[in-house]
């Protein structure tokens, strides 16, 4: 079953049924811009089952690079500071995805969410993947750091205190 245009938006909006709200994620297939933009109102919906599913209908089927930035750091600002555990575990376990469709490039997944621009949720994305072991810092050249390379070893450091703390 594939859904398009105004029906979509319609169900994805405005049923009251978080069921069919879910299902309607779940089946959507290939994406438009006004599919991306209904799918994307759902990081906000009431229904913690439907926030829940919505990171992992966008892990599985909309690749990274058919965001904006701005629908990018939008969709991991209400998934990581989510009210849900489950949602914002789901949201990290996407932010690995996005970080594997990088080559796992640190720098490169920041450059996706303009760290310049984007500074607070480019750094909680990168303080999330660490926490969850899906970081390193094997690509970052020290003496030559671009922005997002910049942030991200600032963010290691302040990974590596927190880490020392908790063990005191």
């Amino acid at each position: 079953m594939i859904l398009h245009g105004n029906n979509t938006r319609v169900k994805l909006s405005s049923n009251i049924l978080s069921e069919v709200r879910r299902v309607v994620l779940a089946v959507l297939a290939p994406f438009n811009s006004d599919i991306v933009s209904s799918l994307l109102r759902r990081s906000r919906d009431v229904s913690e089952y439907v926030r829940k599913h919505l990171y992992l209908v966008v892990m599985e089927k909309l690749p990274l690079r058919k965001l904006t930035q701005q629908q990018r750091v939008s969709l991991l600002a209400d998934g990581l500071h989510d009210r849900s555990e489950t949602v914002r575990q789901n949201c990290i376990r996407m932010l690995g995805a996005w970080l594997k469709q990088c080559s796992d490039s640190s720098a490169k997944l920041l450059s996706y969410l303009g760290v310049v621009a984007n500074q607070d949720i480019a750094a909680l994305s990168a303080f999330r993947l660490l926490e969850n072991e899906q970081l390193d810092c094997n690509d970052i050249d020290i003496h030559n750091l671009s922005n997002e390379q910049a942030l991200f070893v600032r963010v290691f450091c302040q990974f590596l205190q927190q880490k020392t703390v908790l063990k005191t």
